[in-house]
């Protein structure tokens, strides 16, 4: 029998899948991952957090079950503000050792 193959990730699920917005999609899904922890801790219904978001049931739906391509980034900070969040956004220039044509996009929680 034949080993699998193994390959090691990158960290980022949508860039080993080749997605070309992979960045975005991950700060995306840290940023859903918030949300919808939040509306957990606080026990709420689907029903309860689309009125307390200003959403509508099925939007809330979409983002539990991981569908966020219709959000912005912008309108996913915006619900964690709605959710009392502190939001920090840092811009730095990127070391000129790495070799990527475009800048890194990372969400950190805590």
């Amino acid at each position: 029998m034949s080993k699998p193959a193994f390959h090691k990730s990158s960290g980022n699920v949508y860039k080993d899948l080749g997605f070309d917005d992979a960045e975005e999609m991950q700060a995306k899904a840290m940023l859903v991952s918030r949300i919808i922890s939040i509306i957990s801790d606080k026990k709420w219904s689907q029903k309860k957090a689309a009125l307390a978001l200003g959403l509508t049931q099925p939007k809330i739906s979409l983002l539990s079950r991981g569908q966020f391509s219709g959000f912005s980034l912008g309108k996913l900070l915006n619900l964690l503000s709605k959710l009392n969040q502190d939001i920090e956004i840092i811009v730095k220039k990127k070391p000129s050792s790495k070799r990527q044509d475009i800048g890194h996009v990372s969400v950190t929680y805590l």
